[in-house]
């Protein structure tokens, strides 16, 4: 688990956290990994200019997207094509981050996802406890698989 020791404050702080982070990520990508997509509309491409989300089923009643041109699709070919990594986006369009933590055995799986990018939060307005959701479900990612690199944007 990476950024949640002491010694990164003695260290160098949040900088050298970062920076362990993101040496993790890029070296987990160049070496070919699975990289997981976790998220809400945003993650799934909901509004991209193409988009189709018909693929396979996430869990009912969501489903990957197929369009070409959002974001993740856009990585997701980037990162198949040059670094021959598996990209796997799990975006379900208007959960919360407590729904989000209920099918959390569903859409993450430790044993396979080394770089995680958790993008979750714009549904979360209406939710009281949706927060600590949030937080759980980083601190669950990073507990079943801490040689994960797991980054959570909200």
């Amino acid at each position: 688990m990476i950024g949640k020791s002491n010694k990164y404050r003695r260290t160098g702080g949040i900088n050298h956290a970062k920076n362990e982070l993101r040496d993790a990520i890029s070296g987990a990508i160049r070496r070919g990994c699975n990289v997981k997509l976790l998220g809400d509309s945003l993650t799934a491409g909901s509004g991209s200019s193409d988009s189709d989300l018909s693929g396979r089923v996430i869990y009912p009643p969501f489903r990957r997207q197929q369009g070409r041109r959002c974001w993740a699709s856009l990585l997701r070919d980037h990162l198949t094509g040059k670094y021959s990594c598996s990209v796997d986006s799990v975006g379900c369009y208007g959960i919360t981050s407590g729904e989000m933590m209920e099918h959390l055995d569903t859409l993450y799986h430790p044993a396979t996802d080394r770089v995680v990018f958790c993008m979750i939060g714009a549904n979360n307005k209406n939710s009281l406890t949706a927060w600590s959701s949030w937080r759980k479900i980083w601190t669950t990612c990073a507990r079943k698989s801490p040689q994960a690199a797991i980054c959570s944007f909200s």
